[in-house]
């Protein structure tokens, strides 16, 4: 396997032996985003601290690309384990690879991606966002 960090999170490793599997990118424009995400076999967010959610989550599920995260990491989005991503302790990470490595074609692979996707679309879509404002606002007795 081999693992590519794009991201601000790239200085933290500085000093650090790595290993010849890991490449860095550091931050990137979207559209090298876009290609990254296109192309890899799926995203992973192991986080184990920091607060927020992480819309990085809502771009992998977009993308189309299956999700292995920590708990931590999915924090915030209405998201069930095995449903929209891989869920679990960094600690299980690698097992969660190699399980996925096996599976990536099958089709409960492919329900994950979709329902993420779908996920996506239904909750956090821009135009859910301002209609769900929109019905909110209204119902305090204002209009916008």
């Amino acid at each position: 396997m081999r693992f590519l960090i794009m991201g601000g999170v790239v200085g933290f490793f500085a000093g650090w032996p790595l290993p010849k599997n890991l490449g860095f990118m550091g931050q990137v424009d979207d559209e090298t985003k876009d290609v990254v995400l296109s192309t890899v076999d799926c995203a992973i967010n192991p986080m184990a601290q920091g607060s927020g959610t992480n819309l990085k989550m809502l771009e992998y599920f977009a993308s189309g690309v299956p999700v292995i995260s920590s708990p931590h990491g999915a924090r915030g989005l209405a998201v069930a384990g095995d449903t929209h991503l891989t869920l679990c302790e960094i600690s299980d990470f690698a097992q969660a690879l190699r399980r996925l490595k096996v599976e990536i074609n099958g089709p409960a692979v492919h329900e994950r991606i979709r329902d993420a996707r779908l996920l996506v679309e239904d909750r956090y879509a821009w135009p859910v966002i301002v209609r769900d404002f929109r019905t909110r606002v209204a119902a305090l007795g204002y209009t916008c």
